[in-house]
């Protein structure tokens, strides 16, 4: 090695390719890299790093043959496909939020002893994922159903209504873009909004019966309070990653009023994804039902509600 390795000068051990294709091409004023799905992050270089025949199988490279590395923590694995080229596989879809750099070895050598030769490429990389996104799948609330011989639709009404509806007793099923950890979740989300003085969430899991059965459980400053379903424990009843939870308002919205459920910036809500980068709200409003200015009306096929000038 004190010799140089063979050929160094005329082949340097340079980076040819990279998957994303943009790692190669990225410079500090370039915009972060997007990374989505199971997206595998690929070096090929110029020159055996590794020589031939060289295997680890499932065991960890030495810190030496680590072509690069990323400073979040995504579970995946790192090898060498061939002697010459590297490749990272995450075992879970890169989760969202993250704000990570991708740093190359500089002390990176061939096995015989060239050393890598950067060449212009950025010895940091910014990568990013796409953020975590909110969505409401359902809502159910039985006074509603009473009321309306089971006719009522949260997302029925008229045309200057905020939809979704959210009666008191309601339960909002919340579909998310990623697995949140429900535990830490019930931590984080918040009521905001104009209408929500006084008010707080409380959250259980979902299930794919309609309507999700409930568990009430509200976290406080000093831990968990609320009382257990069917002789599982609240805590225990969270203890899972999932893609939906059931939210329940309490006390229930006022008339008139509107709030959203909101996931504040910094907020963790899994222990692989990134903190939310903003505010992450979801709309609801109060029942038209409870409204005076709003009376429903059979029509001989259903109920549906109108406006009335002078309800009597």
């Amino acid at each position: 090695a004190a010799q140089g390795a063979f050929l160094q000068e005329q082949l340097p051990l340079k980076v040819f390719v990279t998957t994303p294709t943009a790692v190669a091409a990225y410079s500090p004023s370039s915009p972060a890299i997007t990374v989505t799905g199971r997206q595998a992050l690929t070096a090929v270089f110029s020159r055996p790093v590794i020589a031939l025949g060289s295997d680890w199988g499932s065991k960890e490279l030495p810190a030496s043959l680590v072509p690069f590395t990323l400073s979040c923590g995504i579970p995946g694995r790192l090898r060498w496909v061939t002697t010459n080229i590297a490749r990272f596989d995450p075992t879970v879809e890169w989760p969202t939020d993250l704000d990570c750099t991708f740093n190359w070895n500089k002390e990176l050598q061939t096995f015989d002893g060239a050393p890598l030769v950067l060449d212009g490429l950025s010895p940091s990389v910014r990568l990013v994922t796409q953020p975590l996104s909110i969505s409401i799948t359902s809502v159910s609330s039985e006074a509603a159903n009473n009321a309306t011989d089971s006719q009522w639709s949260a997302t029925t009404g008229l045309p200057d209504d905020q939809l979704p509806e959210v009666p008191p007793d309601a339960n909002i099923t919340l579909s998310f873009s990623y697995p949140v950890d429900l535990s830490m979740l019930a931590k984080s989300l918040k009521v905001a909004g104009p209408g929500s003085a006084g008010r707080r969430v409380t959250l259980s899991p979902c299930t794919t019966v309609a309507p999700p059965p409930y568990w009430p459980l509200v976290f406080t400053a000093n831990g968990l309070q609320g009382a257990a379903a069917a002789g599982v424990s609240s805590a225990d009843s969270l203890q899972l990653n999932s893609t939906c939870a059931v939210v329940k308002i309490g006390p229930g919205l006022a008339a008139g009023a509107s709030a959203v459920l909101r996931l504040p910036a910094g907020a963790r809500y899994s222990s692989i994804a990134g903190p939310v980068v903003l505010d992450t709200d979801v709309q609801v409003s109060a029942s038209v039902l409870l409204r005076g200015d709003r009376v429903w009306l059979h029509t001989g096929t259903g109920w549906s509600h109108a406006t009335c000038r002078r309800c009597i």
